[in-house]
């Protein structure tokens, strides 16, 4: 083959292989970009704020959570890259004291007001979260999660960790504990529980725990007191790491990443075990939001595309 010849063949060449390496990095984006069935939490909190308030990056954006440390100063937070990733830029709640004490009310909370959002009742819900504590589980009845005041449901840590219903008098009317979980040697322990009022009979109430680098596992329930009806919404607010009425029972440690997700119609908010496993992954990877990586897809692919003209344009050379 001549030597012009073998030219334009490699020029034709790199040429036709363009929209195959388009094709691909939009097939790329395809599979990076989230679809509609992915669940999105009605609120979600990375505490990766500098302030004393921390934004939703769920459903409901502006709800803010007011989340102040045990000393009451306006910095409730870790050093950058505490958090449950270790990535720069992640932080994590401290709520913790020097006493070391599971029930102290010096304890700061996350305080998450709700009575603004209209919700009424709860068909199904999932709450997960991550927590780090060098102390035991079984003391004290700490909050990891409270939304019971005028009825709602609570997690706190008392032999293991429990989850409680209470109906609009505050009096509980569904009780179940796991009695296995516990401090990981003081690591980062991730938790979930998914309540479904829709299933008629069998178990309604699921706990997983993972770790930062331990798959997702179905955790064993002891149910105290069976429920299967709709729970009430709180009429006040929520807190994460103390007692939404008093501030006291505080859980001493770090928190991080909490999300509820929940239906006021049907089972679709108690979430899979997948659905779960894939949270826990995200968080523990920090990896980026699928939106990022889709456009810095499209950036390569049109960086590529513009070099290939260029290439094409350039003026031959003998």
């Amino acid at each position: 083959m001549a030597l012009s010849n073998l030219h334009t063949h490699s020029m034709k060449s790199r040429a036709s292989k363009s929209p195959l390496i388009l094709a691909v990095l939009v097939g790329s984006v395809a599979f990076a970009t989230p679809s509609f069935a992915d669940p999105v939490p009605l609120w979600q909190y990375g505490f990766n704020n500098n302030g004393d308030n921390s934004g939703s990056t769920g459903a409901t954006s502006s709800i803010a959570v007011t989340a102040p440390n045990s000393t009451g100063a306006n910095a409730p937070y870790t050093a950058d890259g505490l958090g449950v990733s270790g990535a720069a830029g992640d932080y994590a709640f401290a709520n913790t004291t020097t006493g070391g004490a599971m029930d102290d009310p010096a304890l700061g909370l996350a305080s998450v007001p709700l009575a603004n959002l209209g919700w009424s009742t709860f068909s199904s819900f999932t709450v997960t979260g991550w927590y780090k504590t060098p102390t035991s589980l079984g003391i004290g009845s700490s909050r990891l999660f409270d939304a019971q005041q005028g009825g709602g449901f609570q997690i706190f840590a008392n032999g293991g960790l429990n989850f409680q219903i209470q109906n609009a008098s505050n009096a509980t009317i569904g009780s179940w504990t796991a009695p296995s979980f516990t401090n990981n040697g003081g690591d980062w322990v991730f938790f979930a529980v998914t309540y479904d009022s829709t299933i008629a009979s069998g178990q309604n109430v699921f706990f997983y725990t993972g770790g930062t680098s331990t798959t997702l596992t179905s955790v064993a329930v002891t149910v105290s007191t069976d429920y299967r009806g709709m729970t009430f919404a709180p009429t006040t607010a929520v807190s994460i790491g103390g007692d939404v009425n008093t501030g006291t029972r505080g859980f001493n440690g770090l928190l991080d990443d909490f999300r509820l997700y929940g239906s006021t119609s049907d089972g679709t908010g108690a979430l899979s075990m997948s659905d779960i496993e894939a949270i826990r992954i995200a968080d523990a990877t920090a990896v980026p939001e699928p939106q990022t990586i889709a456009l810095c897809i499209l950036g390569l692919g049109m960086t590529l595309t513009l070099a290939s003209r260029h290439r094409r344009g350039a003026p031959r050379t003998a």
